[in-house]
């Protein structure tokens, strides 16, 4: 499977960069784990052992979405590239959010911030039956996470607006995705994509480039997750049997 975009479906002045987001995407793959063993800092810390396996869930969403974001635009299929790379954007700036959350409770030693933190992402919802059984956490808006990120990086949210506008059925999202009017005779011709569309690349792009900041995310969650278990205040074992499913974990 391909992991980026394709030179010849980039305008020729943007490889450069698009290149270098390529080759990031390589290297966020190869960091993708098969699976989180409890051994080491996470033998004694479940909240530490959190972390390592939101740290993963999330970095294999990024890497996924970052894929089909560029897979999608070479083969001409506009409107999946979009989607694709909205969700990117949105990932992108949650994993922000929660490195820099982390990174603070760490710092001043506050366990139960960390543990809520991780609970509260890995078991987020808007489902209201789940929440109301107990089972899960309200998950908060996403434009309050795009305009934390805004202020670091300013204009991330005029993408977000941008890009939203061609991902709703909307006119943008339809009709002048793949529809030319003649305004002479009333014809409308239908492809798959309409030139119009040739100005989007800039929108995907501005998302895409956003993998570039998820290296020192993940870099910054390597460190702070064995900290987590020196902090975390429970001794030995919190796992019945560290080599499966021991009964502590349901």
């Amino acid at each position: 499977m391909a992991s980026g975009f394709e030179k010849s479906a980039i305008d020729d002045d943007e490889w450069d960069d698009v290149e270098r987001y390529n080759t990031c995407l390589e290297r966020l793959l190869s960091r993708r784990k098969n699976e989180v063993v409890v051994s080491g800092p996470l033998t004694e810390s479940k909240t530490a052992w959190k972390c390592a396996i939101l740290q993963q869930a999330l970095l294999y969403r990024v890497t996924m979405l970052a894929r089909g974001c560029a897979v999608a635009w070479n083969g001409g299929n506009i409107v999946c590239s979009m989607l694709a790379a909205r969700a990117l954007l949105e990932t992108i700036v949650l994993c922000s959010f929660i490195r820099d959350e982390a990174a603070e409770f760490a710092a001043v030693g506050d366990i139960e911030a960390i543990e809520k933190l991780a609970n509260e992402q890995l078991f987020s919802t808007k489902d209201e039956g789940v929440i109301a059984g107990g089972f899960g956490h309200k998950a908060k808006s996403i434009l309050t996470y795009v305009d934390k990120f805004d202020k670091k990086i300013p204009g991330i949210r005029e993408h977000y607006e941008f890009i939203s506008e061609w991902c709703h059925p909307n006119g943008s999202g339809h009709l002048f995705t793949y529809g030319k009017i003649n305004k002479q005779n009333g014809t409308v011709r239908f492809s798959d994509a309409t030139p119009r569309v040739k100005g989007i690349q800039g929108h995907i792009l501005g998302c895409f480039m956003l993998i570039l900041f998820m290296e020192p995310i993940m870099d910054a969650l390597d460190e702070i997750i064995p900290r987590v278990s020196e902090i975390d205040p429970n001794v030995g074992s919190w796992i019945s049997d560290p080599s499966g499913w021991g009964p502590t974990l349901e």
